[in-house]
């Protein structure tokens, strides 16, 4: 499959343009080789294949979020919730390092199942290196630390567009804290009719698909090691 030629902090800075709200499913245990196949036959291209690497912290929000953006600061805390986290996530391909401080919350509603809201985003190397500082001198609680390879892949856009925005796969392989998962696919749209649409493309259902994060994979994968072992 060929590479989109767009720039990556772009394509992310567009991403967030769109707004923080997202719907997002896994399909598990893909046959990846297919799946690639029929995007390319979509005209699909490449915008990101890389590394992930994500830090969880928890503790109180007023620690958590004190160095992100106000407006995203109250839209957090405003939500009712006994666990507060923010992720941390540098993202490489090659020499290229992108930094992100995030957090994310269920949406309530009709949509509560698949809908979220992501506050947070792109920030400077310097400030996220200043907030991992923070942290530490917070003595906030680093909760996991998860590694995984991505590839990240969009369809062709609309009206000579570069690419079709509001819509992506993620081919998403965790190598750390555990490598036993099979390689699967997350689709993760604006809206949950770009999402249908995203789905419908490449054949498939909402019975293909589950909510679970990677955070719970990796919790039944360890679990599962864990028996295994005693």
């Amino acid at each position: 499959m060929e590479r989109l030629d767009f720039d990556i902090e772009q394509y992310f800075r567009n991403k967030e343009a769109l707004g923080r709200r997202e719907v997002e499913r896994k399909a598990l245990r893909i046959d990846q080789a297919a799946l690639e196949a029929k995007l390319e036959s979509l005209g699909s291209r490449i915008v990101f294949d890389g590394s992930v690497l994500s830090e969880y912290y928890s503790g109180p929000p007023s620690d958590l979020f004190k160095d992100f953006r106000e407006e995203e600061v109250i839209a957090a805390i405003s939500r009712e919730r006994n666990d507060y986290w923010a992720r941390l996530r540098m993202i490489q391909e090659g020499d290229r390092v992108l930094y992100f401080a995030e957090t994310r919350y269920r949406l309530v509603g009709d949509d509560a199942e698949t809908q979220f809201e992501e506050p947070g985003g792109l920030v400077e190397p310097e400030k996220f290196e200043a907030i991992k500082r923070d942290y530490k001198t917070l003595g906030l609680r680093l909760k996991d630390r998860e590694l995984k390879k991505r590839k990240i892949i969009v369809l062709p856009g609309e009206n000579s567009g570069e690419y079709y925005k509001g819509l992506e796969y993620a081919i998403d392989t965790i190598v750390a804290p555990v490598s036993t998962i099979p390689t699967y696919l997350e689709i993760e749209a604006i809206s949950m009719e770009v999402f249908s649409i995203g789905m419908q493309k490449i054949g498939f259902s909402l019975n293909d698909l589950t909510n679970i994060s990677a955070r719970r994979l990796i919790e039944q994968a360890l679990a599962s090691t864990s028996t295994t072992n005693s």
